[in-house]
């Protein structure tokens, strides 16, 4: 990026002074769903982007539709948002390269300092930490009642019933982690906290 390019006025500690963002700089940052959707995009992308390119797309994920579909009031309202209070911001605080002379945007180096994945929890889903205490719990019953020899438990054998443990641990791990990197933001896709939305490749592809 060329020297003196920053927007960021010369009266504003700059995150880049720190070199780190700060915990306050990234819970802030975190909490925005549009900032969270700027560090997603520019984890798929690694590389600068134009600022169109970016509003066109947060605004495809923001209104549930198709980047080709995105209405030119729609992309404005995001280009204006991003330009105005977010890429400052985000610049400030060293997540991202901001360049208000030529409207591109690229990654930091305190962009790694941002949470990478988002632990949403859906309103039908139990989150995980109760999840995990029940499956706990459910196996120190099942386990005790079965060395007691308490019927019909005492069918299979003590090591049988921790076998069936010890699968249960395995497989909700397994399942939990699969969507855990789901839930990552930079990971293929829309945002995790935005339905699946066919991206402009796949409609080039299919064209």
């Amino acid at each position: 990026m060329s020297a003196g390019a920053k927007s960021t006025p010369a009266s504003q500690p700059s995150g880049a002074d720190s070199g780190e963002p700060s915990r306050e700089e990234i819970f802030e940052i975190v909490s925005n769903q549009r900032r969270r959707h700027v560090v997603h995009y520019l984890h798929q992308r690694d590389r600068p982007v134009e600022l169109r390119e970016l509003s066109t797309h947060l605004s495809a994920w923001e209104n549930e539709e198709a980047p080709a579909e995105v209405t030119h009031d729609e992309r404005r309202r995001v280009y204006t948002a991003l330009r105005q209070t977010h890429l400052p911001k985000m610049d400030e605080a060293n997540v991202v390269e901001y360049d208000a002379d030529r409207s591109v945007i690229e990654s930091s180096d305190g962009i790694e300092d941002v949470e990478l994945y988002l632990d949403v929890v859906p309103d039908a889903e139990i989150p995980r930490s109760e999840y995990y205490l029940g499956l706990g719990a459910v196996c120190a019953a099942l386990l005790t009642v079965a060395w007691v020899d308490i019927v019909p438990f005492n069918a299979l054998p003590d090591m049988a019933w921790a076998g069936l443990c010890i699968a249960s641990v395995i497989v909700s791990a397994a399942v939990d982690t699969y969507y855990e990197r789901k839930r990552r933001l930079g990971s293929a896709g829309s945002p995790p906290d935005v339905p699946e939305i066919e991206s402009a490749d796949e409609t080039e592809s299919r064209s």
